[in-house]
């Protein structure tokens, strides 16, 4: 399938996405503009006291001068409570421009105070034993500061920062300036972090419920899959997004690790499995490695006090993210097609949004400018959503190839149904009937047969729900009148049949070509006086039998009696349904001759005919 068949459909994605960064950019654009002029405060801060105290109100102690960026794991490790931070500058008279607070970092909960007024009061701080604070360790802060907050002369800014072990703490450098260039600033951070991930949520949640129709459609394991790592994907940028949930900070902690280990690791699968990768031994190390990730996340859950070493449990899936880089990379160079180096290129970018984040909760790296996570899955979404469209498109290209493709076949059946069968009878009787000489009764016996056969064609075309009972209740409408005329008695014994999976029109006609051909035998033949037909459920067979009180197999059952027609021509057919035909005595003389097909039929060579 080439590459405009799929890209059809992403092509709406695509230029969403395209609107999405231009607009944003062109905003930051526009918004790019200085005010110079009296009653303009354009201020940075990158010194800061500081003192590490959990009161409500300015703490009294001794104040420290602290460089900012202030990251926790460097001055403050293992730290969990509060620092409180304090700017103070001097102001001959109050801007007239409108001025506004940039702060690019604030992890993990922070509140903004400005000559005494709260600047953020919707800001929840973590209690002992409640739910987790505000979570703003993913946004950057614009906030407007009204002329009237400011003063004449000393001027104090108060910042109080909560941060824990694990996730540490961070205030980045301050700036107080004009509101529209400040604004630029802020969108350098808020379209990757906060504008690219919530368009990512809406798509990938129109993503998960079209991959789900056409997973359950179509019903491939492969399909499912991409569901999983969409399911996953998504639940991981609700968290992201609206982080505020009703947990506890252990509990929010847990969340999170067991979503990222889950999803790295189905994520990691599904790579796996679209570049058709020779390392073989890649899936069976990733699934011992979340089975055991998973097991320690457990035992950290139960374990009062452990909450710490979920940052050391997911080293491992770290590691195979970097073998999976280089698997990927590996594979592209012997690939070198397009398609292997996108993959293998968004996989790439994706790592490096990782490396950043392992970088900053190390406190060894700045999220200056902006942090790549998660706009950094975005091109590998849009990769797999390709991979996944491409296989959706070429499916349905093959299923159609397959319909037409029954289509021909159905009709060249029947052809040769009526042409070597229906054809052959009544080319036979025109000749009887041509015959001034001939038998009247063997031209009826070439009619009727004529007719049965017809019949037999149109019953296989009436096929429901893989229904037999249905085809043999057809067959014993046709066939009692006929045997009432010969007076020969038909004894019915017949219990409900489970449906036969994989039972096609073909297959139905093979069936009752079978039970025709042992009522031929019967009263052509054996010249019997009745005939019992059983049909009854075998375990996982179904069972149908034709017994008569005729002369026997001793008066010499022929193998053959017409061309194609014989007992070898049933075995034929019954080994063709996956079945066996069986030919013996009755319990009270006469002839049995027994057909036991699977409830689930798989026809063994397409290229035989019935």
């Amino acid at each position: 399938m080439g590459f405009s068949a799929a890209w059809g459909p992403l092509r709406s994605c695509v230029i969403a996405c395209g609107v999405l960064i231009a607009g944003g950019t062109s905003v930051a654009w526009l918004a790019r503009a200085d005010a110079p002029g009296m009653g303009v405060v354009d201020l940075r801060f990158d010194r800061a006291d500081s003192v590490v105290s959990d009161a409500d109100k300015t703490p009294a102690g001794a104040w420290e001068t602290t460089v900012l960026p202030d990251v926790w794991h460097r001055s403050h490790p293992k730290l969990d409570g509060m620092v409180w931070y304090r700017v103070r500058f001097m102001l001959d008279e109050p801007p007239s421009h409108a001025t506004a607070l940039f702060v690019a970092t604030v992890a993990v909960t922070g509140q903004f105070i400005f000559n005494g007024s709260v600047l953020n009061p919707a800001t929840r701080f973590l209690q002992p034993g409640g739910h987790i604070g505000s979570q703003m360790t993913n946004q950057s802060h614009l906030m407007l500061l009204p002329s009237g907050l400011f003063r004449k002369g000393e001027n104090e800014l108060l910042v109080r920062v909560q941060g824990n072990p694990v996730a540490g703490g961070r205030l980045s450098v301050i700036r107080v300036g004009p509101f529209a260039s400040l604004h630029t600033a802020w969108l350098v951070r808020e379209i990757p972090q906060r504008v690219i991930p919530q368009a990512l949520l809406t798509l990938m949640v129109a993503t998960l419920l079209f991959a789900c129709i056409i997973s359950w459609r179509q019903g491939h394991f492969e399909n499912w899959r991409f569901v999983l790592v969409t399911a996953l994907w998504t639940a991981l940028l609700v968290v992201y997004l609206f982080p505020d949930l009703p947990l506890t900070a252990d509990e929010h902690l847990l969340l999170i690790s067991f979503l990222v280990n889950c999803f790295t690791w189905a994520l990691l699968d599904l790579i796996w499995r679209v570049s058709r990768s020779t390392w073989h031994w890649f899936p069976h190390v990733l699934r011992a490695t979340a089975l055991l990730t998973l097991a320690a996340l457990v035992a950290v859950a139960l374990i009062p006090g452990s909450i710490l070493a979920v940052t050391v449990i997911s080293l491992p899936f770290a590691v195979l993210r970097l073998v999976a880089t280089a698997m990927l990379w590996r594979w592209a160079w012997q690939e070198r097609s397009w398609r292997a180096f996108a993959l293998a290129g968004a996989e790439l970018i994706w790592f490096l949004g990782f490396v950043q984040f392992l970088g900053l909760v190390a406190g060894v790296l700045p999220r200056d400018p902006f942090m790549l996570t998660p706009s950094d899955s975005l091109p590998m979404f849009c990769v797999l959503l390709f991979f996944f469209v491409e296989r959706f498109v070429r499916d349905r290209e093959q299923a159609a190839r397959e319909q037409q493709a029954a289509i021909v076949e159905e009709r060249a059946r029947l052809l040769t149904d009526m042409h070597d069968g229906l054809g052959a009878q009544l080319t036979t009787a025109l000749r009887l009937a041509q015959k001034r000489d001939g038998d009247p009764q063997v031209l009826v016996h070439n009619i009727e047969d004529a007719l049965q056969d017809l019949r037999f064609i149109v019953d296989s075309l009436d096929l429901a729900g893989n229904d037999l009972l249905a085809l043999l209740g057809n067959l014993r409408e046709r066939l009692t009148p006929r045997l009432a005329a010969l007076e020969i008695q038909l004894h019915w014994k017949v219990e409900p049949l489970p449906s036969l999976d994989g039972l096609t029109p073909q297959g139905a006609l093979a069936v009752l070509r079978v039970v025709q051909e042992a009522l031929n035998n019967a009263v052509r033949h054996a010249c019997a006086s009745a005939i019992t037909i059983t049909a009854a459920p075998a375990g996982r067979h179904v069972l149908i039998e034709v017994a008569d009180n005729g002369s026997g197999l001793a008066a010499g059952v022929p193998g053959a009696t017409v061309a194609g027609r014989g007992l070898a021509g049933m075995r034929r057919r019954a080994d063709r349904l996956g079945g066996t035909l069986s030919v013996g005595p009755g319990i009270e003389g006469g002839t049995r001759i027994s057909l036991r097909l699977p409830t689930s039929i798989a026809p063994r060579d397409d290229s035989t005919r019935w």
